[in-house]
């Protein structure tokens, strides 16, 4: 069996789907409650870990036939990192904030290493590579005043975002080196989508989760098909 590990992360809960790509239909579906009074970065992976523990221990499928993770996430503030990839704000901030934290904890601005998206700081925790997606336009204006020194290098939401590190794989009982190959944010009409669907959409069918040739695309993307 060939899987598909999809993580949505929603304000309100994290959810996780193994996805069988042969037949398109979840495999297992788990939801992990958010802490809705403080979201935060390092709730957010918690709750991650939880759900992709809790989805194995179902023992529906085997973790090692999981070969690609898709991530897709809502555009509900940026996070804050230094040159040693932690985290120097505990919580979301919106990006016309950042402004704020220049002027009243410049010492802390001077720490800034990069701004992440939210699906780009958990593709950095699995993997340890730092990138990013397009910007909406809303997150560049110059009210937000982001510099682009701090921006990661951006790649589509296609490309292969990292592969998972061997202690990730060992911790979840992963085949080693899977990729992130789908990496991108909520769409507007993901609140019509059922649970299932939009995780799956995580696990890299993405926008074409609805067209026939989704998984085809997927399946012969350059990344996905000169390791598989």
């Amino acid at each position: 069996m060939s899987l598909l590990l999809g993580i949505d992360l929603n304000i309100s809960f994290t959810e996780v789907c193994v996805l069988d790509s042969e037949s398109r239909r979840p495999v297992v579906t788990v939801r992990c409650p958010e802490n809705s009074g403080n979201p935060s970065p390092g709730n957010w992976w918690r709750n991650l870990c939880v759900a992709i523990s809790n989805a194995n221990s179902l023992n529906k499928y085997n973790p090692e036939d999981i070969f690609a993770v898709g991530i897709v996430s809502h555009m509900n503030g940026i996070v804050l990192i230094d040159k040693d990839n932690t985290i120097r704000k505990k919580s979301f901030i919106q990006p016309d904030h950042l402004k704020c934290i220049k002027q009243k904890e410049p010492k802390r601005y001077s720490e800034i290493g990069n701004i992440l998206l939210p699906a780009d700081f958990i593709a950095m925790k699995l993997t340890r590579e730092i990138s990013t997606i397009p910007w909406p336009d809303s997150y560049t204006s110059p009210d937000c005043l982001i510099e682009k020194k701090f921006i990661p290098p951006i790649k589509n939401v296609f490309d292969i975002h990292g592969y998972l590190k061997n202690s990730m794989a060992e911790r979840f009982g992963f085949g080693k080196g899977i990729p992130v190959s789908y990496k991108a944010v909520h769409l507007n009409d993901r609140h019509e989508m059922s649970p299932a669907t939009r995780a799956a959409f995580g696990a890299g069918i993405g926008a074409h989760i609805l067209k026939d040739d989704g998984l085809s695309y997927l399946f012969n993307h350059e990344g996905i098909r000169n390791k598989f």
